[in-house]
């Protein structure tokens, strides 16, 4: 068989590279972002690929200079301005908060529809930038690990739907209500609450348009004496597991 005869057998057989350059980024949605980044040195047909990818899946155990700069340049690199779906997960905590505001304000930037942020076994304040809380595109949020948040005002989130909150600590009493009154089409809450972090004597949960709730209070042990108010005259799903609240 000749050159000629390989490469057209060659190109016959990587059918895969041949699809439009719209399903060879979807296929690499269904894979974590820095797999999908080392498909760019396959062939120079494969090499702007990833970047166009509507879903950013992020995943460190430590806050290496290597990482961040990975994060700065796939988001510097993209060539999409629509962004499905933006998840970061932080074993460690991180130690530079201006670079996750600044990639979270990227990330709202690309018009994001779901944002999870989860932080693991690292007690830290972290303060999220103000775009965050007044986008017009998030449907879905999910803030998780032990760590402060805090909510800058005003809150107003007019396509918010869903709302997952887990052993967060808010900075002030008023942080949580804030939050869901700046969410004028909220169905969806789920909440976990833990005695290690959460110091709200009283959780208010008020929204006319809720459909389904979900709450987790894990209080054993506790000595604080901790109740929950709930207004919801829409709900249709209700899950409740609660090892301390004092009252309902």
């Amino acid at each position: 068989m000749d050159q000629s005869s390989k490469l057209s057998d060659s190109k016959e057989k990587d059918r895969i590279s041949n699809l439009p350059d719209e399903i060879l980024s979807h296929i690499l949605c269904f894979m974590p972002t820095k797999y999908a980044a080392r498909t760019s040195l396959l062939s120079t047909r494969w090499k702007s690929i990833w970047t166009s990818v509507h879903i950013i899946d992020l995943y460190s155990n430590e806050q290496s200079s290597g990482f961040i700069d990975f994060v700065d340049r796939l988001l510097l690199l993209r060539n999409s301005s629509n962004l499905n779906k933006f998840r970061l997960q932080c074993q460690y905590g991180y130690r530079h908060p201006y670079r996750l505001n600044s990639w979270i304000c990227t990330a709202i930037k690309l018009n994001v529809k779901e944002l999870v942020l989860n932080f693991q076994f690292y007690q830290l304040v972290v303060e999220l930038p103000q775009s965050l809380f007044t986008s017009v595109n998030l449907v879905v949020l999910k803030l998780a690990g032990a760590v402060c948040f805090g909510f800058p005002m005003p809150v107003f989130l007019p396509s918010l739907k869903v709302l997952h909150l887990h052993s967060l600590k808010f900075l002030d009493d008023d942080s949580f209500q804030n939050i869901l009154s700046g969410c004028p089409v909220l169905e969806e809450l789920d909440i976990e609450r833990t005695n290690l972090w959460d110091n709200k004597k009283t959780l208010c949960i008020c929204s006319s348009t809720l459909k389904k709730l979900r709450m987790y209070n894990n209080f054993c042990g506790t000595s604080l004496q901790q109740s929950v108010v709930i207004k919801t005259p829409v709900l249709e799903i209700f899950q409740l597991n609660d090892f301390g609240s004092s009252g309902f």
